[in-house]
């Protein structure tokens, strides 16, 4: 598939991208299409996207890359990063208003494959036999409750601290009630 120069081409319907706190030192994106699919990108392919929330060809894209960014791009890698977008799903093209071409598929078609090519579901509870144990469980994320429990755990953990010293140095012959919560 060759994206003509007439053609413009936009995100995908749907998708969205928000910044990805990971522990990267480069700034990463995610986007999530609305089939659940999930991409991790880069800064520089987060500037493309974010240019393509309105319908662009390919020339305009590369002009309104470089004023947003101060960087070019080359036309042929440009080309060929887009065809590969659009068979992820991520991007579509369309025509001068914004409508998809009339050949293309309502959806994209491509399942998100997994990790190690693994692909196994299975719910251990029925969410009806959960519910009672989560609705009676609820009361604890209460934000003054969490709060009173969030400190009784730090000094809990600051007697079993004082009492083992740190490094801890554990004597299993006797139990003692900090270390034992």
């Amino acid at each position: 598939m060759t994206i003509q120069s007439d053609t413009c081409i936009e995100l995908y319907p749907g998708a969205q991208i928000m910044e990805f706190d990971s522990s990267t030192r480069d700034k990463t994106y995610r986007v999530e299409l609305s089939t659940g699919v999930h991409f991790q990108i880069n800064e520089k392919l987060y500037h493309l996207l974010d240019c393509l929330q309105t319908p662009l060809t390919l020339s305009d894209l590369a002009t309104t890359f470089q004023q947003r960014t101060g960087q070019t791009v080359d036309m042929a890698q440009l080309q060929a990063l887009s065809e590969q977008l659009i068979g992820q799903g991520l991007i579509r093209e369309t025509a001068a208003q914004g409508q998809p071409l009339p050949s293309e598929p309502a959806q994209p078609a491509k399942q998100a494959d997994a990790y190690l090519g693994l692909h196994y579901r299975r719910d251990l509870f029925a969410a009806a036999t959960l519910a009672p144990l989560a609705r009676a469980l609820q009361i604890f994320f209460n934000r003054p409750l969490a709060l009173v429990l969030m400190t009784l755990v730090a000094i809990v953990h600051v007697l079993a601290y004082r009492q083992i010293g740190f490094p801890p140095h554990v004597d299993m012959a006797t139990v003692t009630w900090p270390l034992f919560y």
